[in-house]
């Protein structure tokens, strides 16, 4: 009976949000998505076998999804969070395993290896933010083998790193399609995830942890299958595994939903349920930094408000001066706070320094043991909780580490907020997606200083970054248009 019941409300609130694409939105890809997150997510409930979850995902991968590039990367973001990440250790002889396969990599091996194994006969040429990408991936990758040193372990990461950031992020970087349709895949599986968890909140049954909890040999921490209560009742996280990450991940759809009409979608008045439903979701996480990247994605897509420069440039003064009023108010925060949520993050960075001056440069892979921070930092589940992503950056890979990831975000955004807004001088309704681009990008650049990369937030982030590659490559025309005589029109083209 249990298990019934976790179908119906894994599925129904999926089945429900297909229908009402299909019905107001005429989506085209509905229908076979949602026969592949039907299959794969009926074959975990009832069988609870990893290798027949794979079987299921080969099954789909081969016979339900169109071959070509653009709908494989299409389905596999739609897809991305069909299930938790269920690590399962492969087993391999002579060695304990060989790999640490988990869903969304079992997913890309289907879907995204083909294209990458394309692209490496093509030889297709790194752009600049392409460069920097490589360069952080293998410096952490180099950084991370001081944690082992053994032949078995150095191979193992490699093949890890190649995964779960690589192969993801390079495939996606170099497709031609249009950007919009991509962020419909990550709308599609948005929405249904924030349906299904309103539903998870609403019977206080968190449908995924009871689906992963007899599939066999998955290894999954406990705190994040308990049942947490704040606020307004259950603490959410569908599966993602982690109410924090997951209401980041909503906010961002709700956003997406805001401005669906610009990325392909009629304009309909159900986009504002959608939104709802997606801010709802937040809201049950109990999470105030999920809140936040809504509010300050929102306000990064003022900036796209108007073309003109005039504005642009008032908005930069205005934020600027934002920024500095909220630096200088900070301790009004921490009254305000009675959580204590403020002040925990202050003392985390007071605390850290120990543990950076001993590593500064290249930091320390062993950096949690660091006596000052056990000391200061340990919460009641026995663990020093690093909640401020740039702040583990720094204290694992050093200021190198820290210089390379800052600079990849700073070129990111940058590099899009610019193309976009060029294309919107032009008239150029490609701007439209970039616009939307970047207003997620800015809302989880800032949040993330607020929180660690728990669930599926970093392939969010990679995948996000990829796309912002794509769109600078599949623009680059522009740069020409720009330049042409007076007088002279410039190409307009209606792909994202």
């Amino acid at each position: 009976m249990i298990v019934i019941m976790t179908l119906v409300y894994a599925t129904v609130p999926v089945i429900m949000v297909a229908y009402l694409l299909h019905l107001f939105y005429k989506m085209e890809e509905v229908s076979v998505w949602l026969k592949c997150w039907l299959i794969i997510v009926a074959v975990a409930t009832l069988t609870g076998s990893m290798w027949l979850i794979y079987l299921a995902i080969i099954f789909v991968g081969m016979n339900l999804i169109p071959k070509d590039r653009d709908s494989r990367i299409f389905y596999f973001i739609a897809l991305l969070c069909t299930l938790p990440k269920l690590p399962f250790q492969i087993p391999f002889p002579g060695i304990n395993y060989i790999v640490t396969m988990e869903f969304q990599v079992a997913t890309s091996l289907v879907l995204l290896l083909p294209i990458y194994i394309q692209l490496w006969r093509e030889g297709v040429t790194k752009s600049l933010l392409d460069k920097l990408v490589f360069v952080f991936v293998f410096y952490c990758m180099v950084m991370d083998f001081r944690n082992d040193t053994s032949i078995t372990q150095t191979m193992r990461g490699v093949v890890i790193y190649f995964l779960t950031q690589w192969l993801l992020y390079w495939p996606i970087a170099n497709n031609r399609g249009d950007l919009k349709k991509f962020l419909q895949g990550f709308f599609l599986v948005g929405t249904a995830l924030a349906f299904e968890a309103i539903v998870e909140w609403g019977v206080v049954w968190k449908t995924y942890v009871t689906i992963i909890q007899h599939i066999d040999a998955v290894t999954i921490p406990r705190n994040q299958m308990a049942y947490y209560f704040r606020g307004l009742g259950l603490r959410i996280s569908s599966s993602w595994l982690g109410p924090i990450p997951f209401g980041m991940f909503m906010s961002s759809i709700a956003v997406i939903a805001v401005y669906m009409h610009q990325i392909g979608f009629r304009k309909h008045w159900t986009r504002f349920g959608f939104a709802g439903a997606a801010l709802a979701a937040t809201l049950f996480t109990d999470s105030r930094g999920a809140l936040l990247v809504f509010i300050v994605s929102m306000y990064a897509s003022l900036y796209f408000l108007k073309a003109n420069k005039g504005w642009k440039t008032t908005f930069k003064v205005l934020t600027v001066l934002g920024v500095i009023v909220v630096l200088t108010n900070l301790d009004t925060f921490y009254k305000i706070d009675t959580s204590g949520t403020f002040q925990y993050r202050a003392d985390l960075i007071t605390y850290s320094m120990d543990a950076f001056h001993s590593a500064p440069i290249f930091g320390d892979v062993h950096f949690r043991e660091n006596p000052v921070l056990i000391a200061n930092m340990t919460q009641g589940q026995g663990i020093v909780d690093i909640v401020n992503h740039y702040l583990k950056v720094l204290l694992q890979y050093g200021l190198i580490g820290l210089g390379l990831y800052v600079t990849i975000w700073i070129v990111t955004i940058a590099s899009v907020a610019k193309r976009a807004s060029l294309l919107q001088s032009l008239g150029d309704d490609r701007y439209q997606a970039g616009a939307l681009l970047v207003s997620l990008l800015v809302g989880i650049a800032v949040v993330i200083y607020t929180t660690s990369l728990m669930g599926y937030l970093q392939e969010y982030i990679f995948i996000l970054m990829a796309l912002a590659s794509a769109y600078l490559k599949n623009t680059a025309d522009v740069t020409s248009a720009a330049g042409a005589p007076s007088g002279a029109q410039p190409h307009m083209k209606t792909a994202g």
